[in-house]
């Protein structure tokens, strides 16, 4: 893009572009609920081996136990996300602003920033979210529907890319691929137990 050139953006955050912004920044719209998923079938599957065979324990029902705590942690931590969203009146204000080589600008109801890229020291993406950060717990929320089309989103991932050198992504292929480690995981603690079984 020429040094001229800016992409605008402007819109309303809805609470599920918040929601997944929230998973985004902290790395975990999927695998928290891959561990609940693996360790929850791991725990039916040793226990109902166990209830099977000629002297049923239930000592391996200890895999639902970390399952069900990060279940009801997941549970709760839905529940905040829902009450900050509704005491975060400024978050659900419409704003528009524009990408340029300066940097950010931003503008609601309330107030306008002009931020450098300078003073922006990392960015990370989904599929259809930027998180531009200024902090480690300060950042501006980009969805894709923000923008006017897929030239303007794709412009703006290109320069913020170009400007922060830093990007952290996350993708539905990585969490396809997380979602896959856990299943190799739980395959090899299956095999692990057969064997172990198999020896008694």
């Amino acid at each position: 893009m020429s040094s001229d050139e800016v992409i605008p953006f402007a819109g309303t955050l809805s609470f599920e572009q918040y929601r997944r912004a929230q998973l985004l920044h902290l790395k975990d719209s999927v695998t928290r609920w891959s561990v609940i998923v693996a360790l929850g079938a791991i725990g039916v599957f040793l226990l109902a081996v166990n209830l099977a065979s000629d002297q049923p324990s239930w000592s391996s029902a200890g895999f639902l136990v970390p399952s069900a705590a990060l279940l009801l942690l997941r549970v709760l931590q839905e529940r905040s996300y829902r009450r900050t969203w509704r005491s975060h009146q400024l978050a659900r204000e419409r704003i528009r602003g524009q990408l340029s080589d300066h940097g950010l600008a931003i503008e609601g109801e309330y107030g306008s920033a002009r931020i450098p890229w300078d003073r922006l020291y990392r960015w990370r993406a989904a599929d259809d979210l930027l998180l531009i950060y200024e902090g480690s717990n300060a950042m501006h929320l980009l969805p894709r529907a923000f923008f006017a089309g897929e030239e303007d989103w794709q412009a703006a991932r290109d320069l913020i890319a170009a400007k922060l050198s830093t990007m952290e992504t996350h993708t539905r292929w990585s969490s396809v691929k997380q979602l896959l480690l856990w299943v190799a995981i739980f395959i090899v603690l299956v095999l692990l137990y057969a064997a172990w079984a198999g020896k008694g």
